[in-house]
């Protein structure tokens, strides 16, 4: 294994770096530690080869559990593995995925990151459309730079830039740990949206205290559509004769598209769905009415969240997410709030990717509302709204 692996071993390659004479040094370790790692990921599929062996190497190495967590990307894996090699007060730097700032698979190392280490800036480079404006030309992917330094932990600047350059101009903001932890205790997200200030950061922060942290999923979670394209391929056809599968493309902020232009129909054999799965399960959230909102969403798109109510006795596909049987709240109010300005704005302050994840949707802020209006006539102004909705979708298909 040795001969076919290489294994490099950083202490016998430098023992100048990590000894002195025959004994260890009192602060061994390089003083800086730069690079633009890989940015594949550990799988059998990506790499074409059976990678077993390695992944349950780093899986079971205590070294590398921060950079653990949904599929296994390299570069995490070297930003680990740097961050062992530095001295005290050494420093460190990085351009990687912007996925590392907020992707919820990243949150290992981020926390370890934000908590064990000393953030001096970042520089964000959002844009990943336009080729000639990306930092890479051949490579889709949102990126950043991170520098750190082996340090106690304190506040440090966030820059977010346009397109490829840095520019003194580029909007920024400052923060640090314990605000981070504020913003967003449960993925410890660092907001990085196109000119974005430390003004909208202190208005998150404001929005966050005047919810008193209450957030969507403590009344309703998010889920993928319980029709997976893939897994689920023996009870989908692509003729006519079946259920007809809905999917991101039917979805519309507060309308539903019948006729969508992106995508090809896929048909449901309802019958052997249902029987292939318990009655427990989400196959049966069909039974509801509930909101659906669009999986995936570009970055750069007029809107992030789009969503609108679905019927019941519909199904939907994975390129959906869905809310049902809300607590407390009404499932027309968290509609509105879905579809809001604010939550729109929320969103995208921390989204890194084109997917809008059920987890980025669970984390939105909850305003605390103190019904003082008696049951009967909420009730009954509850009934109207839904009467108006109704009327206001009627006339927008009519057209």
């Amino acid at each position: 294994m040795a001969d076919e692996k290489r294994f490099f071993h950083w202490e016998l390659e430098f023992p100048e770096i990590f000894f002195e004479g025959h004994l260890r040094k009192e602060n061994p370790g390089f003083d800086c530690v730069i690079g633009n790692p890989p940015y594949d990921v550990l799988s059998e599929l990506e790499q074409e080869r059976d990678v077993e062996p390695e992944k349950e190497f780093f899986s079971h190495k205590t070294m590398y559990e921060s950079a653990i967590g949904g599929k296994l990307n390299f570069y995490r894996l070297f930003s680990v593995l740097s961050l062992t090699l530095l001295k005290d007060k050494g420093m460190h730097g990085f351009i990687a995925p912007m996925a590392l700032l907020a992707d919820k698979q990243a949150k290992p190392l981020r926390k370890y990151m934000l908590e064990k280490y000393c953030f001096q800036k970042i520089e964000a480079f959002p844009q990943k459309d336009d080729p000639l404006n990306r930092v890479f030309p051949e490579a889709k992917l949102s990126t950043c730079i991170y520098v750190l330094r082996k340090d106690q932990p304190s506040s440090f600047s966030v820059r977010i830039h346009s397109g490829k350059d840095i520019l003194e101009t580029s909007s920024s903001l400052s923060t640090g740990l314990s605000q981070i932890k504020e913003f967003d205790k449960e993925n410890l997200s660092i907001p990085s949206y196109p000119n974005m200030t430390t003004e909208d950061f202190k208005l998150a922060l404001k929005l966050n205290k005047t919810s008193k942290g209450v957030t969507l999923v403590q009344f309703a979670s998010s889920q993928q559509g319980e029709v997976n394209l893939t897994t689920h391929s023996e009870f989908l056809t692509d003729e006519d004769n079946g259920q007809l599968v809905l999917r991101g493309a039917h979805i519309n902020r507060y309308e539903f598209q019948e006729d969508p232009k992106q995508g090809e129909p896929m048909y449901l054999n309802v019958k052997k769905f249902l029987d292939a799965h318990g009655k427990d399960t989400k196959a049966y959230a069909h039974r509801y009415i509930r909101i659906g909102y669009q999986r995936g969403s570009a970055i750069d798109n007029w809107r992030r969240i789009i969503a609108t109510i679905i019927e019941k006795d519909n199904f939907c596909s994975d390129t959906i997410n869905y809310i049902v049987n809300p607590k407390e709240y009404n499932l027309f109010t968290i509609l509105a709030l879905l579809n809001s300005s604010l939550w729109e704005w929320r969103f995208r302050l921390t989204s890194t990717n084109n997917h809008v994840n059920s987890y980025e949707i669970d984390s939105m802020p909850m305003p605390t509302i103190s019904f003082t209006t008696p049951e009967k006539k909420r009730k009954r102004l509850g009934e109207e709204f839904k009467e108006m909705y109704s009327r206001w979708t009627e006339n927008v298909g009519g057209r």
